[in-house]
């Protein structure tokens, strides 16, 4: 029985490994990109004032899945008005006004 007389983390090795992308890795990304660009497109026509924030971010997430996505890759940050600059916004419950920033 062999004793183990040091451990190394494995961080170096997999952060070198994941640099590396197969062909179908590139296609899969590619298309992620693809669908997510034409979901924000979607929602930005969608944007008018009175839609709450949490609907349009319904649009996007729609829209993701009609095009072959199972979800969405990150929660949305769907903020209107003063919340547009606040990462992370979760709530999503405010009404879009005209003249306001949204952020998607």
């Amino acid at each position: 029985q062999s004793k183990i007389t040091s451990v190394h983390s494995p961080s170096l090795p997999l952060q070198t490994l994941r640099l590396v992308k197969s062909a179908s890795e590139l296609a899969l990304m590619r298309r992620a990109g693809e669908i997510a660009a034409s979901a924000f497109r979607e929602a930005m026509r969608a944007t008018t004032p009175g839609l709450l924030e949490h609907q349009l971010e319904s649009i996007m997430e729609h829209s993701v899945k009609m095009q072959g996505a199972q979800r969405l890759s990150f929660p949305p940050v769907v903020a209107g008005g003063s919340r547009a600059n606040c990462l992370h916004y979760i709530a999503n419950n405010r009404t879009l006004r005209f003249g306001c920033p949204v952020t998607e």
